[in-house]
Order: C-alpha cells, then structure tokens, then sequence
C-alpha cells in the first residue's frame, strides 16, 4: 500500500488520516535525453525511487504515499530538439502550490517532493514557499529533494565525470532502474559556463554562484559528457547509496526530529 492511485478512499482514510503518513511527490519532465534514453527518462526516475524507497519505508514501519507525479514541467532549455514538453514557470508553480494544498486539505502535513529535473529547481523552491505561507494553516511541512544533491558528496567515489544531463550518472541510474541502453560514443560537451572557483560543476565544492542565460538551441546529440562509461554496475551503488539516504531521512521526519 504505498501509492495513492491503487488505494481506495476507505483505505487512504485509514492509512494517512487515522493514522499520519509522509507524502512523496515525485516530478519529473519530458524532455530530450539523447538516443540512448527516454523523453521521460526524469519522470521515471523520480517514479521508480519514489516507490522503491516507499517500499523500504513500509518495511521500516514508516507510512509513506507515492502521490501522483507531475511529468511536464520546466523544460524550455531543450525545446529545439523534438519530444521536449513545457509549461511556464508561473503555470508550473500555480499547478504544483494548489496540488500542495489539496493534499494538506487531505491531512497529510508531511511532505516530500522528489524532483528529477534541475531546471526545475528554482520554480518548484518558489511554489513550496508560497504553498506554505498561503495555506491557512500551520503546522505543515514540505521538503525538497534532488536527487543528485542527496547524494552529490558521493557521486565523486563512484563516477569519474561530473553530472549534467543524459551522462555516465544520469545513465548508469537509469540502467539500475530497468530502463536505457547502452551507447559507444561519449556525449557532446558540456556548453554550460562552468568555473571551479565560483561555479563549480562538483556537489562538494562552494561557493555556488547560479547564472542565467537562453540555452534553447538543438542538441544534435543530446547527450552530455561520458554516457559512454555508464554501467549497471556504477547504478546500483548509486541506487542503493540514494535509498538508504532516503530511509535515513525519512526516519528523522517520522520521528519529528526534523
């Protein structure tokens, strides 16, 4: 019993209004991912960990609910190439703020929103923030997760490449998860301005100084970096490292340490 569109009303009532739950909203995109993985590779991976770390939660004895995704979302950067879906930011964040409410209205007050797409950061960050000034209650909480900054001190230990998009991590997690294939060639480079003092393409380092600029040009590869030297093998430890991260998350929640 862990994901909202197979329980019925009775149960959810049971489940996470009788008896308090943890929520987790996985939100994805669907956008180009080279040829070697899926337009919506962002929206299963937010899916299939959302409902593996729910699994490893029950058997934990914490409550917690997949609630439905949000698949398209912010994705402008990639528009040029065929496949690629968005919405404005301010569509995208009324959307995701009265998502919010309708499940606080529901007496989940405890919420975690697992997102999969970086150009999503910076929307999803403003609507939780309004979500919770603009409910007429307090008491409710919302956590952000990326998934790569969960788990970004160890990505180093693992990958021999920084992550960015459709590359050896993003492909060697998605390999763990059942899906993607194999490619033989590296990806393109990586056209993002990146600076090791100030803008640093490593999770470890700081300070983190962000940078706006149009991006919206076609990628004839799509793929970045080394996709190349992605393997199940690099994924699983990956995988595994994110979930017992999670758990160990979720466990300070449920004990309301956090």
């Amino acid at each position: 019993m862990t994901k909202i569109r197979d329980i019925t009303w009775k149960e959810f009532e049971d489940y996470c209004v009788k008896n308090s739950c943890i929520a987790i909203l996985p939100i994805g995109s669907i956008e180009q991912h080279g040829e070697h993985l899926p337009l919506g590779t962002d929206l299963i991976i937010a899916e299939k960990l959302a409902e593996l770390v729910a699994k490893r939660a029950w058997e934990e004895g914490i409550r917690v609910l997949v609630l439905e995704p949000i698949p398209v979302t912010i994705s402008r950067e990639w528009s040029k190439n065929p496949g690629t879906l968005w919405v404005p930011g301010e569509v995208f964040q009324a959307y995701l703020k009265n998502y919010i409410h309708s499940v606080f209205r529901n007496g989940i007050k405890r919420l975690v929103v697992l997102n999969a797409h970086g150009g999503n950061i910076e929307n999803i960050a403003a609507a939780l923030k309004n979500a919770v000034y603009d409910f007429e209650e307090s008491g409710y909480r919302i956590y952000l997760i990326n998934w790569w900054e969960l788990i970004g001190d160890n990505l180093n230990n693992i990958f021999s490449t920084p992550y960015f998009h459709a590359d050896e991590i993003e492909t060697s997690l998605a390999f763990a998860l059942g899906f993607g294939h194999k490619v033989s060639e590296p990806g393109e480079e990586i056209f993002r301005l990146y600076h090791s003092e100030w803008f640093p393409n490593d999770l470890r380092k700081r300070p983190r100084i962000y940078i706006f600029q149009r991006e919206d040009k076609r990628r004839e590869k799509g793929s970045f970096g080394r996709p190349d030297l992605a393997s199940m093998e690099k994924g699983l430890l990956l995988l595994d490292l994110l979930i017992k991260r999670f758990i160990e998350f979720l466990k300070e929640v449920n004990s309301g340490r956090i």
